[in-house]
């Protein structure tokens, strides 16, 4: 399973309602953030953090119904990103600071296991 690609366990929800504030700073103040391998996403010597908050509803398992769902507030801090791979391709990407939630549940289980999420729009 590739790094990039593949996660092990898919996540369904609806944001219900969501959040973005995205910040300039300085190149030097975000770098020392970033693991070996990733590149800050620069303008003019400024990189981009976002915050996000989302009220989240239904989260389960995609392969799960959604009567098993649970409602949260989820608050998620990100680093913008480069991944430069073998063949020289650029990716862009984000990287993941922090999140915090109100759900005890939630946070055990983020903590255990890299997700991913699924957002449909309806």
């Amino acid at each position: 399973m590739s790094l990039l690609q593949g996660h092990l366990l898919a996540m369904q929800a609806h944001f219900e309602e969501i959040l973005v504030l995205t910040y300039a700073l300085p190149q030097s103040t975000l770098t020392p953030l970033l693991p070996p391998g990733l590149l800050l996403d620069t303008f003019e010597g400024y990189g981009f953090v976002a915050v996000a908050m989302v009220q989240t509803r239904d989260m389960r398992p995609s392969y799960t119904p959604r009567l098993i769902g649970k409602d949260f507030f989820l608050t998620g801090y990100r680093i913008f990103t480069r991944y430069r791979t073998r063949s020289g391709r650029s990716l862009r990407g984000l990287r993941i600071l922090r999140s915090d939630t109100d759900s005890g549940s939630w946070c055990a289980g983020a903590i255990a296991l890299p997700i991913t999420v699924i957002a449909k729009s309806r």
